[in-house]
């Protein structure tokens, strides 16, 4: 908190049992609340309980955050060891809601030097630094170059731009494959600027389009599990879904009887009418399903209620029952055209990304190095295959104390490794 701040005593009442060592806590709170002020006392309640600097891990979301961090602690730590003695009581008694005994203002004095003659000084870092750390200390069990580096934002981004070089060399090659096509059938549904756009925030997304090992998925069991998502079959075609409807259409009972009351009707009617008829006739354009919707289903799915009618001209009975079952009819084909098109559209993003990610890979390989997304399922492919203890005694680190900041920034796979660090 800063110096003049006033802060009501609820606040400090809440603030005081969220630091309390002795509680598991979940703070949530608004920006500039004070949540890293919690932690920092946290700490530092901690330290002054006799829990040694090396056996806690303050896992922050950016390095900014861990310096930012750091630089509290040891200004407290620093203040410690020099006020004066009613100065330093004070400042005890305001972090720990108690008046501090003679032991504890020595402690507290002690702490600032401790804390810097700590081995590896107090652990506050990021969770790409903390995977960084155990994937050096066990190279070989987690599979990973021994001297590996990390990829920066830069190299990481020099990377992607030689590995779209190459998927655009390959389409150059063999412009009959599958690659030109899935460019092809994306560059003809987007605009220049939204197609960079949706390729590079794919790329962003790189994690959904790699295995729990960082490799690049197989593009045909992503379509698969797309179109299984969406309810289809991977070979299933827009011909097909076509051809299926015309052929209910054309064996849709009493269509003949509502053919004939449509057209006795309102203009809206009759050219609905009209419809029907060049559709039975098979003059549809070669697209039975479009045709029939235009005038027929709104764009909210609906049929229309000029062909429906309303009061005295409404349809009922029989009538209403085929002109029901004809709608039911055209809008299940209708949402079989969407994903197909759908699945078409995203496995051809799938191809191209899975394309570009596999020389992505190689890349990184050839230079021995790790981004950020590896560091995290390396090292939680190691703690699923070994004991965290044993991990933690790679590093010369045991942790007792596991604080988090930024909890809700921290991904699945990042609390799975909290996890197996808090279950050792």
């Amino acid at each position: 908190m800063k110096p003049g701040w006033i802060v009501p005593p609820l606040t400090n009442q809440r603030q005081a049992r969220a630091a309390d060592p002795g509680l598991s806590a979940w703070v949530s709170a608004n920006a500039g609340s004070g949540k890293t002020h919690v932690l920092v006392n946290r700490v530092l309640r901690l330290l002054l309980d006799g829990v040694p600097p090396g056996r806690m891990l303050c896992i922050t979301y950016t390095k900014a955050a861990a310096a930012n961090m750091a630089n509290r602690i040891f200004k407290a730590l620093g203040n410690w060891a020099t006020l004066d003695p009613e100065a330093l009581r004070q400042a005890l008694t305001q972090l720990s809601g108690r008046m501090p005994s003679m032991a504890e203002q020595a402690k507290a004095r002690r702490l600032f030097a401790e804390s810097l003659e700590t081995p590896g000084g107090l652990r506050i870092e990021t969770i790409h630094a903390f995977c960084t750390r155990v994937l050096q200390a066990a190279p070989f069990e987690a599979n990973v170059p021994p001297r590996f580096e990390v990829a920066d934002d830069l190299a990481q981004a020099q990377m992607l731009r030689e590995a779209r070089r190459e998927l655009l060399a390959l389409v150059a090659a063999n412009p009959q494959g599958p690659e030109a096509t899935a460019l092809d059938l994306l560059a003809r549904l987007a605009a220049q600027d939204s197609f960079e756009s949706m390729v590079q925030e794919a790329l962003r997304q790189r994690a959904l389009f790699s295995d729990a090992s960082g490799r690049a998925r197989d593009p045909q069991e992503m379509r698969a599990g797309i179109a299984a998502f969406l309810g289809i079959a991977p070979d299933l075609t827009a011909d097909a879904v076509k051809a299926a409807f015309r052929s209910e259409f054309t064996a849709l009972s009493g269509l003949q009887a509502l053919i004939e009351a449509l057209a006795a009707g309102s203009k809206t009617r009759q050219d609905f009418a009209a419809t029907l008829r060049a559709l039975v006739a098979g003059q549809d354009d070669g697209d039975p399903v479009a045709f029939c919707r235009r005038g027929f289903i709104t764009a909210e799915g609906a049929i229309n209620s000029n062909v429906r009618g309303r009061g005295n001209s409404a349809f009922d009975g029989a009538l209403l029952a085929t002109l029901e079952a004809l709608a039911d009819c055209l809008l299940t084909a209708s949402d079989r055209l969407n994903a197909i098109a759908i699945r078409d559209r995203s496995a051809a993003l799938a191809l191209l990304v899975t394309r570009m990610l596999a020389s992505y890979q190689r890349q990184k390989s050839l230079r021995s190095l790790l981004d950020y997304d590896d560091l995290i399922a390396r090292t939680r492919s190691l703690l699923e295959r070994v004991e965290a203890a044993w991990v933690l005694y790679k590093l010369d680190a045991g942790i007792d104390h596991i604080l988090l900041d930024e909890a809700q920034d921290t991904g699945e796979a990042q609390w799975a490794i909290l996890r197996k660090l808090a279950e050792e």
